[in-house]
Parts: structure tokens; C-alpha cells; sequence
């Protein structure tokens, strides 16, 4: 029987929200409470999310329709229970690790270790000893120290090196896609949907890039700007980088969401008997292309965009 609930739906809409982080603000590290609701909560999870990154759990109990009820816990002092991001932004070393047992530290970076294990039926001290052990091995030639990085810097490279490859790479992989789905595609019909899987990608990624480099990044960098000058707020004083950063990391999902049904369609980029070399190009570029995208979508979500958040809020109390 749960003894912490607090039933939101019981109370005016206005007082709420201030209900909900004043008990929050009491729970001590391995505790929970349990929340319910007449509708769902999910925006309270992208604050916490905001606010403690993987430190807290959100466990869904019922889901409607007239009621809601999910149990929040705060996480514990444990290494399992740190963020595959912070653990990645710590020592690019522990990407391999996670590609191993395939945990997805980008788009799913702000999980905790053990949530993202006990998603996969993993147990987390394997892999908290496979990271151990890593620390063993030589740091990547490519490792940089992005989390010293300025957020206008930080910007730039993701534009200059991650968002150049993927209009390069882009064309290729569409080619090769419509060439092997063409030449392949009578006796390995999942070609179809992989190309479809490729096309809808190129057009997200284009203009999810096109949104970042003329509007978000811009934004950031006038905000570092400001806050370097000692000018205030941005224009409008008011909170403003949240809601596109929200944005963008739901269409990094998406995008993140296709390479994976693209690997699960071809059994993790098996080849078969008859590929012919362009097959193999292709799957290799994939390969290839979807490493790059890890990297630089960690870049954004783990790193660029909680510490732009935290900037203006610093600026826009």
C-alpha cells in the first residue's frame, strides 16, 4: 500500500504545480511518491527531466482514461543510477561499452544507467564493470574535451563537423538506398521500408538542421554573449529556449527511432549471401552515418542544450 500519494485531481488547477514540487522538494534519495492525476502528467517529467537530468525515476501505474497515476522516485548515490549522458560527456571510452550492449546514450541519454539496463534486461553491474574496465583502454584519437567547450563554440563544431558530414553523407545513403532496394528489393522485400526509413530521415534531419543553425543556435550564442557582456536577459525577458529545445530532441528521436527499426528490419546490418558491393557500401555507410549521428546528438542533448537552459534561467529567474 502506498503511503506517499498525492491526488492532484483533488485540488484547484492553480494550485497544483506548487503542490507537486513541495513535496518533491521533501523526498530523500531512494524515496518515491506516487502522483495522480486526471490527465497525464508528462509535463512535470520534462521539467524534472530539466531540473535533475536521470535523477529521479517516472514509473507509470495506471494511464487513464479518467485517472493517471505515476510513482516518482529520487534516485540513490549508486553509479548505476547516474545518466548514460553524464557518463558519456565523462569519458567518450564508455561509448563503445554502451554500443555493446546497445544502450543509447544520445537520444536516450538522460536515462539512468539502471533504467536503461533493466529496459534491456541487462544486469547494470555487468556493464558498470565493462565500463571499469574501459577506463583501461587508450582514449579515442577523436576525443575532445567538449564539456570545457563555450556554448558558442560547442555550436559551431556541431555545425562545422556533424551537420557538414550529414549533408555530405545524406545524398549517398539515399542513392545507395533507392540502388540496393531497386537491384535487391524481389527477395529481401524489408529494403522497401528501409529506404522509406532512409527518405523520411534525410527530410527531418534537413530540416531539423536548417531550425538549429537560423534560429536555436543563433539564440545561444547571443544568450552566451549577454551573459559574457553583463546585458541581461535576452529580448523579451522572458524563458524562451526550452520549448524548441524540446523540439528538437523529440525529432532526434525520431530520426534515432528510424536507424534503429532500420537495423532491427535487417537483422542489426546483416548481409546476405548475394549482397553485392554496393550492398555492402551501404550498410557500411549506415553503420558509419549512425555512429556520427550518436556522437552528435549526445553533443546536443547532454551537453549544449541543459546547459543552455540553465544559462537562461540564470538570466530569466
Amino acid at each position: 500500500m502506498e503511503n506517499n500519494i498525492i491526488d492532484l485531481s483533488l485540488l484547484p488547477p492553480r494550485e497544483r504545480h506548487a503542490t507537486f514540487f513541495s513535496h518533491f522538494a521533501r523526498l530523500t534519495p531512494g524515496n518515491s511518491l506516487v502522483l495522480r492525476n486526471d490527465h497525464d502528467p508528462k509535463p512535470l517529467f520534462y521539467e524534472l527531466q530539466a531540473e535533475h537530468g536521470a535523477g529521479f525515476s517516472w514509473e507509470y501505474l495506471e494511464k487513464g482514461p479518467e485517472i493517471w497515476a505515476v510513482r516518482i522516485g529520487l534516485q540513490s548515490d549508486s553509479p548505476a543510477d547516474e545518466s548514460l549522458g553524464q557518463i558519456v560527456a565523462r569519458d567518450m571510452r564508455s561509448i563503445s561499452v554502451f554500443k555493446r550492449y546497445d544502450l543509447d546514450y544520445c537520444c536516450g541519454g538522460k536515462k539512468s544507467l539502471r533504467q536503461a539496463c533493466a529496459e534491456k534486461n541487462i544486469d547494470p553491474e555487468e556493464v558498470l564493470t565493462a565500463l571499469e574496465r574501459s577506463v583501461d583502454q587508450p582514449h579515442p584519437s577523436r576525443a575532445l574535451p567538449y564539456e570545457e567547450w563555450s556554448l558558442s563554440f560547442l555550436a559551431d563544431f556541431i555545425e562545422n563537423t556533424h551537420h557538414q558530414y550529414v549533408l555530405k553523407a545524406l545524398p549517398d545513403l539515399v542513392t545507395y538506398a533507392q540502388r540496393v532496394a531497386m537491384a535487391h528489393g524481389e527477395h529481401h522485400p524489408e529494403l522497401d521500408q528501409v529506404k522509406a526509413l532512409v527518405m523520411a530521415s534525410e527530410a527531418e534531419l534537413r530540416s531539423h538542421m536548417a531550425k538549429e543553425e537560423q534560429i536555436l543556435f543563433p539564440y545561444i550564442r547571443n544568450m552566451e554573449r549577454l551573459v559574457k557582456e553583463g546585458n541581461g536577459a535576452p529580448a523579451g525577458g522572458n524563458a524562451w529556449v526550452a520549448q524548441p529545445i524540446r523540439m528538437m530532441e523529440m525529432e532526434h528521436e525520431t530520426v534515432g527511432s528510424n536507424f534503429a527499426q532500420i537495423r532491427q528490419l535487417t537483422g542489426d546490418l546483416a548481409l546476405p549471401e548475394d549482397a553485392c558491393t554496393t550492398y555492402r557500401l551501404f550498410f557500411e555507410l549506415i553503420d558509419t552515418f549512425e555512429d556520427d549521428l550518436h556522437v552528435h546528438i549526445h553533443l546536443e542533448n547532454n551537453l549544449l542544450f541543459p546547459k543552455a537552459i540553465s544559462m537562461e534561467k540564470a538570466l530569466v529567474p
